[in-house]
């Protein structure tokens, strides 16, 4: 056990000691820098194998700290995904098209998965959606039964068709 004397000792050692260091880092900064660099350029290789080894053998704290980290910052991840997507945004609808071609297997063995085991939830939210007669739910009733496709669809026709609608359930209403 070490008395008070020495741990003061001690601790006033170790500050001198980073003291140092640190005054060292600020006078060769560029050279540590250039130095380091240097050493990843000639051992990418034996680097991206030790990077590789510590995320296969910390798959689960590394999961464990990246969802922590996205819990946290939620508001700022999404707003810079919000403006990146702005700023790019047929480059990212590229992408997306893209990825939607190559895997449209594994997008329709996922939906119909999600299909599956929220029956109740889609249930529920296509009442709601026919309720207060949204977009989606107008659209999809002209599709069914015209010609037009659902994604061309126009706005004023599903405005109308929505008043339409409306009227009818009044009328409807009115007769019970």
């Amino acid at each position: 056990m070490k008395t008070p004397e020495e741990l003061e000792k001690e601790r006033i050692r170790r500050e001198r000691r980073a003291a140092i260091q640190h005054n060292y880092y600020v006078r060769n900064k560029e050279k540590i820098a250039a130095r380091t660099r240097k050493y990843k350029m000639e051992n990418k290789e034996k680097i991206a194998a030790k990077n590789a080894k510590y995320k296969r053998e910390n798959k689960e704290k590394i999961a464990a700290k990246n969802a922590k980290y996205e819990k946290e910052n939620r508001e700022r991840i999404n707003a810079r995904n919000r403006k990146y997507w702005k700023e790019n945004r047929e480059k990212m609808l590229a992408r997306h098209h893209k990825y939607k071609a190559e895997n449209e297997e594994k997008i329709a063995a996922y939906g119909r998965k999600y299909r599956c085991e929220n029956k109740e939830i889609i249930a529920e939210k296509f009442k709601e959606s026919s309720r207060i007669c949204s977009d989606s739910y107008i659209k999809q009733l002209i599709a069914n039964t015209s010609l037009i496709p659902y994604r061309y669809v126009p706005q004023p026709l599903i405005e109308v068709h929505r008043e339409l609608l409306k009227l009818k359930r009044a009328l409807k209403n009115e007769k019970l």
